[in-house]
């Protein structure tokens, strides 16, 4: 079991000379889904590919593999990649169907609301070419409620989960996971059992067998507890006040949380309905969560150490993420690679306690 994550932009806003705007890949077993790409993804996409050619060609991310594009909000710096990069599918000669998903307005709001409302957004991309007839390949356009208690299944049954967040215009966070797996067999109490080899092949086929002597032993009954999937969250923008993603209570292996400001302009974040690396810090906490990853960060920042110092004071694992970082995630471990030197090197762990 294992994911693989593609961090494409960290910039909050517009890009800056080495920050493009937001656009992760999430690579699984499972599916694969680009979450909010904003403008020039797919030039990010080839690059990534590109620069993991000579070094881990198999781990390149490629637009054709995409399953869903998952939208947190309708901000330009988060959408405006998507129907440049459907085109290529297109022009690529892409038969598969796409998911494009995002969060719905559930009232009539502002100027700004209307404007960037996802269902307005779509109907404008569908005039632009974006459908079966145009593309070649069935196209999907969904928005959906963010609070309410809806998993959508992605590729070969990767979950994603909308959660909502507090933004300027309706937004969501997105959780990505994949399938709970059946725990591990206890070995020692299977030995116990002395089978044959024919009668343990039964068992874990059947899921049950009954022995001569009427015995009746059941394959589940010699596991341990179920194993979770690996879980993602991206939050989107948001500030940190509760909202409906607090409500997530599962286990979060990694949280990628916007820090578009620190404690220094707090104030400023409020104003702008986004969030402090502090806020980022405070709920990765809240969530247990193993790794907290801190971007979306405002052209103002020099240098993210402080992000990171401030997010530290209240989560004890926190890095900030740069364009072209991948993090590789088991059970066990999260590795982060980041570019250096020309090459993705490992530049910190993470290993499980369990």
């Amino acid at each position: 079991m294992w994911m693989r994550i593609h961090i494409l932009g960290t910039a909050s806003g517009r890009p800056t000379t080495h920050r493009d705007v937001s656009g992760t890949v999430i690579q699984t077993p499972e599916g694969v889904v680009a979450i909010d790409p904003g403008e020039g993804f797919q030039q990010r996409v080839l690059r990534q590919a590109k620069a993991m050619g000579a070094t881990k060609p198999e781990w390149r991310p490629r637009i054709s593999r995409i399953d869903a594009i998952l939208l947190t909000h309708g901000h330009l710096d988060h959408v405006a990649g998507v129907l440049p990069m459907i085109h290529s599918m297109g022009l690529d000669g892409r038969k598969r169907p796409l998911d494009i998903i995002g969060p719905s307005t559930s009232t009539a709001g502002s100027e700004e609301e209307d404007l960037f409302d996802l269902t307005y957004q779509f109907m404008m991309m569908q005039r632009s070419g974006a459908s079966e007839e145009v593309l070649g390949f069935p196209i999907t356009f969904r928005t959906v409620e963010p609070n309410e208690d809806v998993v959508i299944s992605v590729g070969n049954g990767l979950l994603c989960k909308p959660w909502g967040t507090e933004h300027r215009v309706t937004s969501c966070a997105w959780s990505v996971s994949l399938s709970n797996r059946r725990g591990s067999v206890d070995t020692d109490a299977l030995d116990a059992l002395q089978l044959d080899d024919v009668q343990r092949a039964r068992l874990f086929q059947d899921g049950m067998i009954i022995l001569n002597d009427g015995k009746r032993i059941v394959a589940d009954d010699l596991r341990g507890p179920e194993r979770l999937g690996l879980r993602t969250v991206i939050s989107g923008d948001t500030t940190g006040n509760k909202c409906g993603l607090d409500e997530l209570r599962d286990s979060v292996d990694v949280l990628i949380h916007e820090a578009t400001y620190t404690d220094e302009h707090a104030e400023r974040a409020v104003m702008n309905t986004h969030a402090t690396a502090r806020d980022a810090g405070k709920r990765a906490g809240a969530m247990q969560a193993r790794l907290l990853v801190l971007t979306h960060f405002s052209a103002r920042l020099k240098d993210v150490s402080e992000s990171v110092e401030e997010a530290t004071d209240e989560h004890d694992h926190v890095m900030a993420a740069e364009d072209g970082d991948i993090l590789q995630l088991d059970e066990k471990n999260i590795d982060l690679l980041r570019i250096i030197d020309g090459e993705h090197q490992s530049v910190r762990s993470i290993r499980s306690n369990t």
